[in-house]
């Protein structure tokens, strides 16, 4: 595991990844549903 700590640069970019994975996967949802 790696600490929030002593990699904060490391958790924030993976964070940022993280939420970017499930605003993309929301919005193709949406898109589906709309067609």
């Amino acid at each position: 595991m790696i600490h929030c700590k002593t990699r904060s640069a490391m958790c924030l970019t993976y964070a940022t990844s993280a939420v970017n994975k499930y605003l993309l996967l929301i919005s193709s949802i949406i898109v589906y549903l709309s067609q």
